[in-house]
Protein backbone atom coordinates (compact mmCIF):
# COMPACT_ATOMS: atom_id res chain seq x y z
CA UNK A 1 0.00 0.00 0.00
CA UNK A 2 2.03 3.21 -1.15
CA UNK A 3 1.74 6.72 -0.44
CA UNK A 4 -0.51 7.28 -2.90
CA UNK A 5 -3.20 4.58 -1.57
CA UNK A 6 -2.56 4.98 2.22
CA UNK A 7 -4.75 8.02 3.30
CA UNK A 8 -7.00 6.49 0.95
CA UNK A 9 -6.92 3.21 2.44
CA UNK A 10 -7.38 5.04 6.31
CA UNK A 11 -10.68 6.24 4.95
CA UNK A 12 -11.64 2.98 3.81
CA UNK A 13 -11.03 1.07 7.29
CA UNK A 14 -12.98 3.90 9.16
CA UNK A 15 -16.28 2.28 7.76
CA UNK A 16 -16.88 0.87 11.26
CA UNK A 17 -15.41 3.35 13.95
CA UNK A 18 -16.33 7.23 14.87
CA UNK A 19 -15.80 9.76 16.95
CA UNK A 20 -16.57 9.81 20.99
CA UNK A 21 -17.55 10.77 23.80
CA UNK A 22 -16.27 9.44 27.24
CA UNK A 23 -19.93 10.12 29.18
CA UNK A 24 -20.66 6.81 28.55
CA UNK A 25 -17.67 5.64 30.72
CA UNK A 26 -18.26 7.63 33.53
CA UNK A 27 -20.82 5.19 35.59
CA UNK A 28 -17.91 2.23 35.02
CA UNK A 29 -15.27 1.17 36.68
CA UNK A 30 -11.90 0.81 33.77
CA UNK A 31 -9.52 -1.99 35.30
CA UNK A 32 -6.54 -2.37 32.71
CA UNK A 33 -6.36 -4.93 30.33
CA UNK A 34 -3.12 -4.59 28.84
CA UNK A 35 -0.09 -2.33 29.66
CA UNK A 36 2.04 -1.08 26.51
CA UNK A 37 5.33 0.45 27.74
CA UNK A 38 3.79 3.41 29.73
CA UNK A 39 0.51 3.41 29.30
CA UNK A 40 -2.76 1.74 29.88
CA UNK A 41 -5.25 -0.16 27.46
CA UNK A 42 -8.27 -0.29 29.99
CA UNK A 43 -11.00 -2.87 29.89
CA UNK A 44 -13.76 -0.26 28.52
CA UNK A 45 -11.56 0.22 25.63
CA UNK A 46 -11.42 -3.16 24.68
CA UNK A 47 -15.11 -3.97 25.97
CA UNK A 48 -15.94 -1.19 23.30
CA UNK A 49 -13.78 -2.31 20.44
CA UNK A 50 -15.66 -5.39 20.87
CA UNK A 51 -19.05 -4.42 20.36
CA UNK A 52 -17.56 -2.07 17.22
CA UNK A 53 -16.26 -5.42 15.81
CA UNK A 54 -19.31 -7.31 16.71
CA UNK A 55 -21.67 -4.29 15.08
CA UNK A 56 -19.67 -3.65 11.60
CA UNK A 57 -19.31 -7.75 10.98
CA UNK A 58 -23.10 -8.37 11.84
CA UNK A 59 -21.55 -11.06 14.55
CA UNK A 60 -24.01 -12.22 17.50
CA UNK A 61 -23.41 -10.51 20.83
CA UNK A 62 -22.90 -13.99 22.63
CA UNK A 63 -19.95 -14.90 24.77
CA UNK A 64 -18.79 -16.95 22.32
CA UNK A 65 -18.53 -14.64 19.79
CA UNK A 66 -16.72 -12.20 22.72
CA UNK A 67 -14.38 -14.66 23.57
CA UNK A 68 -13.46 -15.68 20.33
CA UNK A 69 -12.34 -11.94 18.84
CA UNK A 70 -11.55 -10.41 21.95
CA UNK A 71 -7.96 -11.48 22.03
CA UNK A 72 -7.68 -10.01 18.30
CA UNK A 73 -9.12 -7.20 19.00
CA UNK A 74 -6.68 -6.11 21.82
CA UNK A 75 -3.65 -6.99 19.65
CA UNK A 76 -5.53 -4.52 17.78
CA UNK A 77 -5.74 -2.15 20.33
CA UNK A 78 -2.06 -2.73 21.60
CA UNK A 79 -0.83 -1.78 17.96
CA UNK A 80 -2.87 1.18 18.25
CA UNK A 81 -0.85 2.22 21.29
CA UNK A 82 2.65 1.55 19.54
CA UNK A 83 2.14 3.37 16.83
CA UNK A 84 1.02 6.45 18.71
CA UNK A 85 4.12 6.22 20.72
CA UNK A 86 5.90 5.78 18.07
CA UNK A 87 4.45 8.99 16.11
CA UNK A 88 5.05 11.24 18.98
CA UNK A 89 8.04 10.08 19.02
CA UNK A 90 8.63 11.00 15.38
CA UNK A 91 6.92 14.46 16.40
CA UNK A 92 3.87 13.40 14.04
CA UNK A 93 0.79 14.92 14.93
CA UNK A 94 -2.53 14.57 13.73
CA UNK A 95 -5.21 17.69 14.05
CA UNK A 96 -8.40 17.93 14.70
CA UNK A 97 -9.48 19.00 11.19
CA UNK A 98 -7.34 15.45 9.84
CA UNK A 99 -9.78 13.62 12.49
CA UNK A 100 -13.30 15.20 11.44
CA UNK A 101 -12.57 14.74 7.69
CA UNK A 102 -11.99 11.80 8.13
CA UNK A 103 -15.21 11.13 9.51
CA UNK A 104 -17.25 13.10 7.20
CA UNK A 105 -15.68 11.27 4.92
CA UNK A 106 -17.33 8.08 6.57
CA UNK A 107 -20.64 9.90 6.40
CA UNK A 108 -20.36 10.25 2.78
CA UNK A 109 -19.38 6.67 2.26
CA UNK A 110 -22.09 5.29 3.60
CA UNK A 111 -24.84 7.88 2.34
CA UNK A 112 -25.43 9.10 6.94
CA UNK A 113 -26.72 12.61 6.76
CA UNK A 114 -23.55 14.88 8.34
CA UNK A 115 -23.01 14.34 11.78
CA UNK A 116 -24.91 11.07 12.70
CA UNK A 117 -22.13 8.50 12.50
CA UNK A 118 -21.71 9.67 16.65
CA UNK A 119 -25.24 8.98 17.69
CA UNK A 120 -25.02 5.48 15.63
CA UNK A 121 -22.94 4.43 17.17
CA UNK A 122 -24.49 5.55 20.88
CA UNK A 123 -27.31 3.79 19.70
CA UNK A 124 -25.69 0.39 19.59
CA UNK A 125 -24.15 1.27 22.67
CA UNK A 126 -21.12 1.91 21.75
CA UNK A 127 -18.70 4.60 23.56
CA UNK A 128 -17.28 6.62 20.57
CA UNK A 129 -13.96 7.61 22.97
CA UNK A 130 -12.41 4.48 21.90
CA UNK A 131 -12.79 5.14 18.30
CA UNK A 132 -12.05 8.46 17.99
CA UNK A 133 -8.40 6.62 19.24
CA UNK A 134 -8.23 4.46 16.63
CA UNK A 135 -8.77 7.10 14.29
CA UNK A 136 -6.27 9.24 14.99
CA UNK A 137 -3.96 6.07 15.57
CA UNK A 138 -4.46 5.25 11.85
CA UNK A 139 -3.93 9.01 10.56
CA UNK A 140 -0.53 9.10 12.72
CA UNK A 141 0.43 5.65 11.03
CA UNK A 142 -0.10 6.91 7.87
CA UNK A 143 1.91 9.95 7.92
CA UNK A 144 4.71 8.31 10.12
CA UNK A 145 5.03 5.97 7.61
CA UNK A 146 5.09 8.04 4.65
CA UNK A 147 7.56 10.26 6.69
CA UNK A 148 10.00 7.63 7.51
CA UNK A 149 9.55 4.59 5.13
CA UNK A 150 8.74 6.16 1.72
CA UNK A 151 12.37 8.15 1.49
CA UNK A 152 13.90 4.81 1.12
CA UNK A 153 11.44 2.79 -1.14
CA UNK A 154 13.51 2.86 -4.51
CA UNK A 155 12.20 0.68 -7.55
CA UNK A 156 14.89 0.58 -10.46
CA UNK A 157 14.01 0.49 -13.84
CA UNK A 158 15.43 -3.41 -14.54
CA UNK A 159 12.76 -4.46 -11.93
CA UNK A 160 9.80 -3.00 -13.92
CA UNK A 161 11.38 -4.66 -16.71
CA UNK A 162 11.24 -7.95 -14.99
CA UNK A 163 8.02 -7.48 -14.09
CA UNK A 164 6.73 -6.69 -17.48
CA UNK A 165 8.38 -10.00 -18.48
CA UNK A 166 6.22 -11.49 -15.88
CA UNK A 167 3.52 -9.73 -17.40
CA UNK A 168 3.50 -10.93 -20.89
CA UNK A 169 4.58 -14.31 -19.78
CA UNK A 170 0.66 -14.38 -17.86
CA UNK A 171 -0.77 -12.68 -20.64
CA UNK A 172 -3.96 -14.93 -22.40
CA UNK A 173 -3.43 -16.80 -18.95
CA UNK A 174 -6.03 -17.43 -16.36
CA UNK A 175 -6.16 -14.15 -13.27
CA UNK A 176 -8.28 -13.56 -10.54
CA UNK A 177 -10.19 -11.10 -8.75
CA UNK A 178 -9.40 -11.78 -4.75
CA UNK A 179 -10.15 -10.68 -1.25
CA UNK A 180 -8.03 -12.35 1.51
CA UNK A 181 -7.78 -12.20 5.26
CA UNK A 182 -4.29 -12.76 6.56
CA UNK A 183 -3.49 -13.69 10.17
CA UNK A 184 0.14 -13.66 10.65
CA UNK A 185 2.00 -16.38 12.46
CA UNK A 186 5.42 -14.23 14.51
CA UNK A 187 6.56 -14.29 18.16
CA UNK A 188 3.48 -12.39 19.48
CA UNK A 189 1.05 -14.67 17.50
CA UNK A 190 2.44 -18.52 17.33
CA UNK A 191 1.14 -20.87 15.09
CA UNK A 192 -1.31 -22.18 17.15
CA UNK A 193 -3.05 -19.14 18.29
CA UNK A 194 -2.98 -18.18 14.46
CA UNK A 195 -4.53 -21.18 12.94
CA UNK A 196 -7.72 -21.00 15.94
CA UNK A 197 -7.98 -17.42 14.83
CA UNK A 198 -8.02 -18.80 10.87
CA UNK A 199 -10.55 -21.49 11.63
CA UNK A 200 -12.75 -18.76 13.73
CA UNK A 201 -13.09 -16.91 10.61
CA UNK A 202 -13.73 -19.14 8.14
CA UNK A 203 -16.07 -20.35 10.73
CA UNK A 204 -18.12 -17.00 10.52
CA UNK A 205 -17.85 -16.77 7.09
CA UNK A 206 -19.56 -20.37 6.62
CA UNK A 207 -22.39 -18.62 9.00
CA UNK A 208 -22.78 -15.66 6.62
CA UNK A 209 -20.71 -13.14 8.21
CA UNK A 210 -19.76 -11.04 4.84
CA UNK A 211 -15.89 -11.25 3.54
CA UNK A 212 -15.42 -8.01 3.95
CA UNK A 213 -16.42 -7.08 7.58
CA UNK A 214 -14.38 -9.68 8.70
CA UNK A 215 -11.52 -8.53 6.90
CA UNK A 216 -11.42 -4.78 7.79
CA UNK A 217 -11.75 -6.07 11.61
CA UNK A 218 -9.52 -8.78 11.80
CA UNK A 219 -6.82 -8.99 8.55
CA UNK A 220 -3.66 -8.39 9.50
CA UNK A 221 -2.61 -7.27 6.02
CA UNK A 222 -2.70 -3.70 5.15
CA UNK A 223 -5.52 -4.87 2.41
CA UNK A 224 -7.52 -5.08 5.73
CA UNK A 225 -8.29 -1.00 5.24
CA UNK A 226 -10.53 -2.44 1.81
CA UNK A 227 -12.44 -5.10 2.80
CA UNK A 228 -9.36 -7.70 2.31
CA UNK A 229 -9.86 -6.39 -1.58
CA UNK A 230 -6.20 -7.83 -3.71
CA UNK A 231 -7.83 -6.82 -6.92
CA UNK A 232 -6.64 -8.69 -10.14
CA UNK A 233 -4.43 -10.91 -9.30
CA UNK A 234 -1.95 -13.41 -12.08
CA UNK A 235 -1.87 -16.99 -10.68
CA UNK A 236 1.67 -17.18 -10.61
CA UNK A 237 2.13 -13.77 -8.50
CA UNK A 238 0.21 -15.67 -5.74
CA UNK A 239 1.61 -17.36 -2.75
CA UNK A 240 2.06 -20.77 -4.07
CA UNK A 241 0.05 -22.31 -1.60
CA UNK A 242 -2.91 -20.31 -2.39
CA UNK A 243 -2.17 -20.33 -5.82
CA UNK A 244 -3.01 -24.44 -6.04
CA UNK A 245 -6.62 -23.73 -4.02
CA UNK A 246 -7.32 -20.86 -6.53
CA UNK A 247 -7.04 -22.50 -9.82
CA UNK A 248 -9.55 -25.04 -9.11
CA UNK A 249 -12.35 -22.72 -7.01
CA UNK A 250 -15.41 -21.18 -9.09
CA UNK A 251 -16.12 -17.46 -8.49
CA UNK A 252 -18.11 -16.57 -4.96
CA UNK A 253 -15.93 -19.52 -3.20
CA UNK A 254 -13.71 -18.65 -0.45
CA UNK A 255 -11.13 -21.40 0.72
CA UNK A 256 -10.23 -22.66 4.34
CA UNK A 257 -7.44 -21.41 5.80
CA UNK A 258 -4.22 -22.10 3.68
CA UNK A 259 -1.00 -22.36 5.56
CA UNK A 260 1.71 -20.17 3.83
CA UNK A 261 5.48 -19.69 5.51
CA UNK A 262 4.22 -15.80 6.56
CA UNK A 263 0.34 -17.38 8.31
CA UNK A 264 -2.95 -18.01 7.43
CA UNK A 265 -5.01 -17.15 4.43
CA UNK A 266 -8.47 -17.32 3.70
CA UNK A 267 -9.12 -16.53 0.03
CA UNK A 268 -12.60 -15.18 -2.03
CA UNK A 269 -12.54 -15.54 -5.58
CA UNK A 270 -14.51 -12.76 -6.70
CA UNK A 271 -14.03 -13.23 -10.59
CA UNK A 272 -11.34 -15.05 -13.27
CA UNK A 273 -10.53 -13.65 -16.39
CA UNK A 274 -7.92 -13.72 -18.98
CA UNK A 275 -4.97 -11.83 -18.75
CA UNK A 276 -4.88 -9.67 -21.69
CA UNK A 277 -8.30 -9.67 -22.27
CA UNK A 278 -10.53 -6.65 -23.05
CA UNK A 279 -12.42 -4.90 -20.44
CA UNK A 280 -16.28 -3.52 -20.05
CA UNK A 281 -16.59 -1.64 -23.57
CA UNK A 282 -18.20 1.28 -22.30
CA UNK A 283 -15.19 2.21 -19.60
CA UNK A 284 -13.11 1.64 -23.45
CA UNK A 285 -12.10 4.42 -25.54
CA UNK A 286 -10.12 3.96 -28.74
CA UNK A 287 -7.88 6.60 -31.03
CA UNK A 288 -8.16 4.80 -34.74
CA UNK A 289 -6.44 5.35 -37.97
CA UNK A 290 -8.47 4.04 -40.46
CA UNK A 291 -7.97 3.34 -44.31
CA UNK A 292 -10.50 3.22 -46.65
CA UNK A 293 -11.09 1.97 -49.90
CA UNK A 294 -14.20 2.59 -52.14
CA UNK A 295 -15.30 -0.84 -53.84
CA UNK A 296 -19.27 -0.83 -54.80
CA UNK A 297 -21.04 -4.56 -53.94
CA UNK A 298 -21.53 -4.82 -58.05
CA UNK A 299 -17.91 -4.48 -58.29
CA UNK A 300 -16.51 -7.38 -60.67
CA UNK A 301 -14.55 -10.30 -58.85
CA UNK A 302 -11.35 -9.57 -60.51
CA UNK A 303 -11.40 -5.96 -59.50
CA UNK A 304 -12.32 -7.09 -55.57
CA UNK A 305 -9.57 -9.33 -55.25
CA UNK A 306 -7.74 -6.48 -57.09
CA UNK A 307 -8.34 -4.23 -54.11
CA UNK A 308 -8.34 -7.13 -51.66
CA UNK A 309 -4.41 -8.10 -51.83
CA UNK A 310 -3.66 -4.25 -52.33
CA UNK A 311 -4.90 -3.56 -48.76
CA UNK A 312 -3.57 -6.80 -47.39
CA UNK A 313 -0.02 -5.71 -48.72
CA UNK A 314 -0.84 -2.75 -46.93
CA UNK A 315 -1.88 -3.91 -43.40
CA UNK A 316 0.83 -6.16 -43.28
CA UNK A 317 3.53 -3.30 -44.25
CA UNK A 318 2.54 -0.46 -42.06
CA UNK A 319 3.70 -0.69 -38.02
CA UNK A 320 2.12 2.70 -36.92
CA UNK A 321 -0.82 4.54 -37.49
CA UNK A 322 1.76 7.35 -38.66
CA UNK A 323 2.72 5.03 -41.06
CA UNK A 324 -0.93 4.49 -42.04
CA UNK A 325 -1.21 8.21 -42.35
CA UNK A 326 1.36 8.13 -44.67
CA UNK A 327 -1.11 5.84 -47.17
CA UNK A 328 -4.33 7.83 -46.46
CA UNK A 329 -2.21 11.05 -47.91
CA UNK A 330 -0.55 9.01 -50.69
CA UNK A 331 -4.03 7.55 -51.81
CA UNK A 332 -6.28 10.79 -51.02
CA UNK A 333 -8.68 8.18 -49.68
CA UNK A 334 -11.50 9.42 -48.68
CA UNK A 335 -13.56 8.17 -45.40
CA UNK A 336 -9.92 7.98 -44.04
CA UNK A 337 -7.71 9.26 -41.29
CA UNK A 338 -8.16 9.64 -37.24
CA UNK A 339 -10.93 8.79 -35.50
CA UNK A 340 -9.95 9.85 -31.61
CA UNK A 341 -12.15 8.82 -28.65
CA UNK A 342 -14.71 5.93 -29.94
CA UNK A 343 -16.23 4.40 -27.22
CA UNK A 344 -15.41 0.52 -27.93
CA UNK A 345 -19.67 0.01 -27.00
CA UNK A 346 -21.00 2.19 -29.53
CA UNK A 347 -18.57 0.20 -32.26
CA UNK A 348 -20.59 -2.94 -33.87
CA UNK A 349 -20.13 -5.82 -31.76
CA UNK A 350 -18.41 -8.26 -34.63
CA UNK A 351 -15.96 -5.11 -35.06
CA UNK A 352 -15.82 -4.16 -31.55
CA UNK A 353 -14.22 -7.43 -31.08
CA UNK A 354 -11.60 -7.42 -33.64
CA UNK A 355 -10.67 -4.20 -32.31
CA UNK A 356 -10.47 -5.14 -28.61
CA UNK A 357 -7.78 -8.02 -29.65
CA UNK A 358 -6.34 -5.87 -31.68
CA UNK A 359 -2.46 -4.88 -30.38
CA UNK A 360 -1.93 -1.11 -31.08
CA UNK A 361 0.43 -0.68 -34.30
CA UNK A 362 -1.31 -3.43 -35.56
CA UNK A 363 -3.73 -3.07 -38.40
CA UNK A 364 -6.39 -5.28 -38.72
CA UNK A 365 -6.76 -7.29 -41.89
CA UNK A 366 -8.81 -6.02 -45.24
CA UNK A 367 -12.36 -5.47 -43.29
CA UNK A 368 -15.29 -6.05 -46.01
CA UNK A 369 -18.57 -3.63 -45.79
CA UNK A 370 -21.17 -2.84 -48.53
CA UNK A 371 -19.44 0.19 -49.72
CA UNK A 372 -15.67 -0.87 -49.98
CA UNK A 373 -12.64 -2.26 -48.08
CA UNK A 374 -11.13 -0.78 -44.71
CA UNK A 375 -7.74 -1.30 -42.73
CA UNK A 376 -8.41 0.10 -39.15
CA UNK A 377 -5.65 0.49 -36.81
CA UNK A 378 -5.84 1.22 -32.54
CA UNK A 379 -3.41 3.91 -31.91
CA UNK A 380 -4.72 4.31 -28.61
CA UNK A 381 -6.54 2.44 -25.67
CA UNK A 382 -8.03 3.81 -22.31
CA UNK A 383 -10.21 2.24 -19.91
CA UNK A 384 -10.14 -0.95 -18.13
CA UNK A 385 -7.77 -2.64 -20.50
CA UNK A 386 -4.73 -0.39 -19.81
CA UNK A 387 -2.52 -0.52 -23.20
CA UNK A 388 -3.63 -1.89 -26.30
CA UNK A 389 -0.97 -4.39 -25.18
CA UNK A 390 -3.12 -5.25 -22.55
CA UNK A 391 0.12 -3.89 -20.43
CA UNK A 392 0.09 -1.58 -17.68
CA UNK A 393 2.38 1.45 -18.05
CA UNK A 394 5.71 1.63 -16.48
CA UNK A 395 4.30 4.31 -14.08
CA UNK A 396 1.95 2.10 -12.97
CA UNK A 397 4.04 -0.98 -12.52
CA UNK A 398 6.35 1.19 -10.25
CA UNK A 399 3.28 2.30 -8.33
CA UNK A 400 2.80 -1.60 -7.94
CA UNK A 401 6.35 -2.15 -6.69
CA UNK A 402 6.64 0.65 -4.49
CA UNK A 403 3.07 0.19 -2.65
CA UNK A 404 4.08 -3.40 -2.65
CA UNK A 405 7.85 -2.52 -0.67
CA UNK A 406 5.90 0.31 1.72
CA UNK A 407 3.58 -2.63 2.34
CA UNK A 408 6.73 -5.37 3.85
CA UNK A 409 8.37 -2.43 5.14
CA UNK A 410 5.43 -0.58 6.88
CA UNK A 411 4.71 -4.52 8.43
CA UNK A 412 8.48 -4.78 9.50
CA UNK A 413 7.92 -1.77 11.05
CA UNK A 414 5.16 -2.61 13.45
CA UNK A 415 6.62 -6.19 14.05
CA UNK A 416 10.07 -4.24 15.23
CA UNK A 417 8.16 -2.23 17.79
CA UNK A 418 6.48 -4.80 18.97
CA UNK A 419 9.55 -6.92 19.31
CA UNK A 420 11.04 -3.62 21.91
CA UNK A 421 7.68 -2.81 23.79
CA UNK A 422 7.07 -3.61 26.98
CA UNK A 423 3.41 -5.29 26.62
CA UNK A 424 2.01 -6.51 30.23
CA UNK A 425 -1.69 -8.27 29.07
CA UNK A 426 -3.97 -8.86 32.37
CA UNK A 427 -6.95 -10.38 30.90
Amino acid sequence: MGTRRFFHLFVLVMLAIGLGDRGMAADQVERVAAVVNDEVVSTHDLEMRIRMAMMSSNLPDTQEVRSRIAGQVLRKLIDERLQLQEAKRQQVSVTEQEILHGIATIEQQNRMPPGSLVQTLRSNGIDPATSRQQVEAEIAWIKLVRRVLMPSIRVGEEEIDDRLDIIRGNLGQPEFLLAEIFIAIDASQPEAEARVLAERMFDQLRSGVPFAALARQFSQSPTAAVGGDLGWVAQSLLEKEVAAVVGTMQPGQATQPVRSPAGYHIVLLRDRRIAGQAGNPKEITLDLAQLFFPLPETAPAAERESAMAKAGQIAKSVASCDELDKWVADLKAPQSGRVNGMQASDLPVKLRTILLAQKMGQATPPLESPDGLRIIMVCDRKGEAGAGDGLPTRAQIRRELEDQRLDIAARRYLRDLRRAAFVDVRV
